[in-house]
């Protein structure tokens, strides 16, 4: 079934919108794309923000390729209906992060709350191949 992660270039303000069936890494490039986005803004609102992007926050280490672990700032804000987490500009241990498809699909099933985005993302935005110039 797979989800929608969305990822905005700071440079251009361009939004792709990449689903995970479509690759088995998402891979976001630090130095182009500086702010990663997942959620559903209405069901981040019921459950509380702060305890959403803490736990989304501490997974994402852990589903993270260690070899190019970027570190990600707090929750800064809401952009549209999505959760925004921006990377930090001071971290330079790493340019990459590679989250692998199967086990973010894996922490979005773990509650039924969590289902809501997976099922509010299907079919959206299919921007295949514009995604796809930025997956390695």
């Amino acid at each position: 079934m797979g989800f929608w992660v969305y990822v905005k270039d700071m440079e251009t303000g361009e939004k792709l919108n990449i689903h995970t069936d479509d690759c088995d890494f998402i891979t976001v490039h630090k130095d182009r794309l500086t702010v990663f986005v997942i959620g559903n803004k209405k069901y981040l609102e019921q459950r509380g923000l702060e305890s959403f992007a803490e736990d989304l926050e501490s997974d994402l280490f852990r589903l993270t390729d260690r070899s190019h672990l970027v570190n990600f700032k707090k929750v800064s804000c809401f952009e549209e209906k999505s959760l925004v987490l921006r990377f930090s500009d001071s971290d330079q241990t790493a340019s990459v992060a590679r989250i692998h498809r199967n086990a973010v699909e894996q922490y979005i099933r773990r509650s039924p709350g969590k289902k809501i985005i997976s099922r509010q993302m299907e079919g959206r935005f299919p921007l295949w191949n514009k995604a796809r110039k930025f997956m390695r």
